[in-house]
Order: structure tokens, then C-alpha cells, then sequence
């Protein structure tokens, strides 16, 4: 190496360090080419709409915007049902949720995967499908429930109720209901890795089955807990199609129908919007934070030994069965039957007949050339974007499982991004859609491509979550041996990565296609009358008072829903819907 100065610049003259400055450059344009663009990608994909959201509406309204949404007549009433709602709910889900995870353990082994399923179904019924369902069990004076109800002795005086979904009380029973199925899920799950161990020792000890659940069982379900209830509390905060479908009589208003009413005005009062998903934003990351204060360090709550790997035995009780038997007909059997049912008939009148029930209704949908443009829509949206999260989730997956050269900060950054459509809720989300691509430089409002451009937004969490869960319990083994035996990146590809991530991508676009058919708050959104969803077209028949033709649309979403789930257990394995929803998994 020789130096000399030229100008009064130093300049290193080497005869030998090109190459290696050459090699060393490549190697550092490819460690960041492994990490950045992602970045960049899911960080203007979510970051942007939210930020152009709330900053220009801001910019154009400024404090006044603020002070009009918030003087609003009626807004701390909103405010208050908002929290209360969220609360019922989440109390509601834990409690039952935790109370279902316990009957199933308390089932005899024969029963136990049977009743593990039935909590489970819940997830991939859409949410407005079993809210109509239960429309037309429980309005006041024609829902079907009602009538058969006030045909007993107790109730023939009656001529409305005895029950009424319309109520403060109606919303949180079917909301609660159906995030049940979350906590469950999160609950069992940690049951089943407790050892037994611990519980042995302290009934050993003389403690009570009440004292061991308090002492040891609930500890070391905390993550679980806290992961379930995180969950469930955003979607609670966030709800949108349980209250826009029955707060009518009662006038129940939540922040996300107060924001989506603003939109049916015009002009849209989006500063007044932006205002009033402040709170939605500050409750998402309060969650979160939350999620992880309450955690800790997730090393806590590991058990070693050969002993601990043995599930805790409960000793089988009939009354498990019932109280799972009861779930599931309220949560899955009365809903669909009453859909159903009134997918046959030639009107709803709350009256059972038998004799008048006919294909026709199904024959009118599936002949109506806007409906099936709905339904194709949906169907091409929903491909189209498998096509956009499936590479998405598995680069970020391999970011997050630090197969790559990213450093662990970028990792951090990353596993944030991702998680924030998930923490966020969906009308908001949505609304940030909305304004971010209808004014320049995108003006993709009436395209397909709003729809697409909000689904892989929404979508890449789940994405990301059921490949990096494969990844993880893979290892690097046998990329390493496929290094070693010298294949190049595309046989490896095709020859390592395809036949090992086959069942999770399979059960990731299974579990993805669910979802978005039971999509409904940002779809709402997003679509115009030219470009319609199957979630929206449902509203607009509902809003028209056909509500055959709404049952046979609610139907044809949970059939679709069904085949998902079919597929992913054929292809994705058993396991995979158990993930659902699962931050951790």
C-alpha cells in the first residue's frame, strides 16, 4: 500500500484493496438489499396512510376540527359506550373463553378433540353473518326466538320480547360471544404447555383445585391472558359491524359508526374523523405496551424437565360437555339455522312455516350479474392479494427469524410495522385508506385497486405470523446443508423452501381468504357503487330490507369460509387453524 498527497488531498493509493473494497461493497449492497426494501415497503404501506390521515386532516382543519368533533352533542355519551362496550366484551370473553379451555381439559379423552373444535367454529363464521342470525332470532316482535318463546305460559301475554337484540345488553352477548372463540383459543393452548408437575406438588401439599387454579394455573397463564385479551380488547374498541347492525333503536353509538356516519355527509368533516380516532389510536398502543409490561420476560414462565412435558390430567365431569354443548348451540347453531331458515322463505315474518320454502332466493342471487360482480371481486381481490403477503410474510418471516443479514434493531422495527394493522382498528384503518389513496399522488378510488391495496395491507400480519411459526420450528439445518452441498439460491428455493413451507403458505392463504371474506369495516370503506364487495353488497340489502336476499349472502360467506377452513386442513395440517389470530405463534 502506498500513500501519497495530491492538491492537498490525501489519497490512498492501493495496489491490492480494490478487489476486497469491491467484495466488501457487494457484500454490504447485499446484506441491506436482504432487509431495506421490505422496510420501506410495509413501512409506507402502513405508516403512510395513517400519517397522510391524520397529519393533512389536521393541517386543514387544525384545533378546530378537534373542538367541533368533541363539542358534538352526545359524544361523551359515544365516548362511555365506547368503553363500556369494550369492557362487557372483554370480561365476557375471558370469563367464558377461560370457563370453555377448562370443559375441554374436564372432557374424557374420546370427546376432547370434538369439544376443542366447537369453540373454535366461531372464528370462521363472519362476524355480521352470525350478527343477522341473530337479528332474526331476537328482534323484538318477529325474530323467531321471540315468537317460540312467547308461545310458553310465562310469556303469552307478551306481544313483543321477551328478549331484544337492540339493546346495550343484545350487542355485548353476541360481540362477547363470538370473541370468545379468541380467548379459547389462547387459553387451551397454554393450559396444554403447563406441566403437571406443579399442580401435582401443590395438590401433594394439600392446596385445593380452587387454590392450585389461582396459585399455579392462572400465573402461568398470564401470556396467554395477556396475549388473548390484547386481542380482544383492540377488536372490541375497534368494533364496527356489531354495533352499526343493532344500535339503531336504541341509538348505541361507538367512535367508529360516529366516524362512519361523517362519511356519509358531505362535505366529509375529515379532520373531525381524524379527531375522533385519536383514542383508537392511543388504545392500540396502550395494548400493546400493556401486552408486554404484563408479559415480562417470556423465560419466566418455561418448565424444564422430563416431567414437566406431561399434560396436568383433570378428572372427566358431565357437566363440560353440556357447557360446551350450550356454546355451541348459541354461538353456531341458532345463528345458522335461522339463516338458513330465512334463506328459504319468500319473506321474513317471524312465522315458521315449512310449506312455503324454496330455492328462489338463491336462484336470484346467483343470477344477479351485480351480486356476482361483488362476489368475483372479492374472490380476484382476495387472490390477487396471496399473490402480494405470501412473499411479503415469508421475506419479513425470515427477517424476524434472523435468517438474514438484518441487524436486530431492524428486526424490532419490522415485527412494529407489521403489528400495527393488526393493533389498529379496521374502520380506522380504513378511513386512512380512503383519504390517502383519493387524493394525489394516488387517485385510485373506484379501482379494484384500493380494495387490493387495503387487503394486503390488513393481511400481512397474519401472513407473516403462520410462515414465521414454520420457520422457527424448522431451524437452519437444511438450508445450511443445501449451502454446504453447493446449490445456488433459486435450487435451494425450489428444492428446500417450497416442499418445507408448503403446509404453513397453504394454511396462511387458507386462514387469509377466510378473513377477508368475513372482512367488513374497511370494505365499507373502500368500495363504490361500480366496485363492490360481498361484506358491502350484504349491508346495502340489508339497509334495503331484503333480508332473504341477506341470508343467502350471509350463507354463501360462511360456505366459502367452510371450504377455506377444508382446505387448510387438507393442506395446511390441523394445527394451522388453531393459529388464527395467534401474535405469537
Amino acid at each position: 500500500m502506498s500513500y501519497e498527497r495530491t492538491g492537498g488531498v490525501d489519497r490512498w493509493r492501493e495496489t491490492w484493496a480494490p478487489p476486497l473494497r469491491a467484495g466488501a461493497w457487494r457484500r454490504h449492497a447485499q446484506a441491506l438489499s436482504s432487509w431495506l426494501p421490505l422496510i420501506l415497503i410495509v413501512a409506507f404501506g402502513v405508516l403512510w396512510p395513517i400519517a397522510t390521515f391524520q397529519i393533512q386532516s389536521f393541517v386543514a382543519g387544525g384545533w378546530n376540527g378537534i373542538v367541533s368533533a368533541y363539542s358534538e352533542t352526545g359524544i361523551g355519551r359515544t365516548i362511555g359506550y365506547t368503553v363500556a362496550i369494550a369492557i362487557a366484551d372483554l370480561v365476557f370473553a375471558v370469563v367464558v373463553g377461560t370457563g370453555l379451555a377448562l370443559c375441554v381439559l374436564r372432557l374424557s379423552p374420546r370427546w376432547r378433540s370434538v369439544g376443542s373444535i366447537i369453540p373454535l367454529v366461531p372464528l370462521i363464521i363472519p362476524a355480521i353473518a352470525a350478527v343477522i342470525g341473530w337479528i332474526f332470532l331476537l328482534t323484538p316482535r318477529v325474530g323467531y326466538l321471540n315468537v317460540l318463546l312467547r308461545k310458553l305460559p310465562i310469556f303469552e301475554h307478551l306481544t313483543n320480547g321477551p328478549f331484544d337484540i337492540y339493546t346495550f345488553s343484545g350487542i355485548v352477548f353476541i360481540s362477547g360471544l363470538l370473541l370468545s372463540s379468541f380467548i379459547f383459543m389462547f387459553v387451551l393452548n397454554g393450559m396444554r404447555s403447563i406441566g403437571g408437575d406443579l399442580q401435582e406438588a401443590a395438590a401433594i401439599a394439600g392446596a385445593s383445585p380452587v387454590k392450585i387454579f389461582f396459585t399455579i394455573t392462572l400465573p402461568q397463564l398470564r401470556p396467554s391472558l395477556a396475549y388473548g385479551g390484547g386481542i380482544v380488547t383492540m377488536l372490541a374498541v375497534g368494533q364496527f359491524s356489531t354495533v352499526i347492525l343493532l344500535s339503531g333503536p336504541a341509538r348505541i353509538d361507538v367512535l367508529t359508526t360516529n366516524m362512519f356516519y361523517k362519511l356519509q355527509v358531505f362535505p366529509v368533516p375529515f379532520t373531525e374523523v381524524a379527531a375522533l380516532g385519536l383514542p383508537l389510536l392511543l388504545a392500540g398502543a396502550l395494548v400493546l405496551v400493556a401486552q408486554r409490561w404484563v408479559i415480562g420476560d417470556p423465560r419466566r414462565y418455561m418448565t424444564i424437565g422430563g416431567r414437566a412435558q406431561r399434560h396436568t390430567t383433570y378428572e372427566p365431569v358431565w357437566w363440560a360437555a353440556a357447557a360446551i354443548a350450550i356454546y355451541g348451540v348459541l354461538a353456531i347453531m341458532l345463528p345458522l339455522c335461522s339463516l338458513l331458515y330465512t334463506s328459504f322463505t319468500p319473506f321474513w315474518s317471524g312465522a315458521l312455516r315449512f310449506d312455503n320454502l324454496s330455492l328462489a332466493n338463491f336462484t336470484s342471487i346467483l343470477s344477479n350479474p351485480y351480486l356476482l360482480s361483488a362476489f368475483q371481486t372479492t374472490i380476484v381481490s382476495a387472490l390477487l392479494t396471496l399473490l402480494v403477503v405470501l412473499p411479503l410474510g415469508y421475506w419479513a418471516a425470515r427477517i424476524l427469524a434472523f435468517r438474514t443479514a438484518a441487524p436486530a434493531f431492524v428486526a424490532r422495527v419490522l415485527d412494529i410495522l407489521i403489528l400495527l394493522p393488526y393493533a389498529l382498528p379496521a374502520v380506522l384503518f380504513g378511513f386512512a385508506l380512503l383519504f390517502a389513496y383519493t387524493n394525489p399522488p394516488f387517485m385510485l378510488y373506484g379501482t379494484k385497486a384500493i380494495i387490493v391495496i387495503a387487503y394486503c395491507t390488513i393481511m400481512i400480519p397474519y401472513s407473516t405470523r403462520l410462515l414465521l411459526a414454520q420457520l422457527m420450528s424448522l431451524g437452519v439445518e437444511p438450508w445450511e446443508a443445501s449451502s454446504v452441498s453447493g446449490a445456488g439460491p433459486i435450487r435451494t428455493f425450489l428444492h428446500v423452501t417450497v416442499p418445507l413451507m408448503r403446509r404453513s403458505a397453504s394454511a396462511a392463504a387458507a386462514v387469509i381468504c377466510i378473513l377477508l371474506f368475513q372482512e367488513f369495516g374497511v370494505s365499507l370503506l373502500v368500495r363504490t357503487a361500480s366496485v363492490q364487495v360481498i361484506g358491502g353488497v350484504l349491508y346495502d340489502q340489508y339497509l334495503a330490507g331484503s333480508y332473504p336476499n341477506v341470508a343467502v349472502i350471509a350463507v354463501l360467506m360462511v360456505g366459502v369460509a367452510v371450504a377455506g377452513v377444508a382446505s387448510m386442513l387438507i393442506f395446511g395440517g390441523g394445527d394451522a387453524f388453531r393459529k388464527v389470530g395467534t401474535r405469537e405463534s
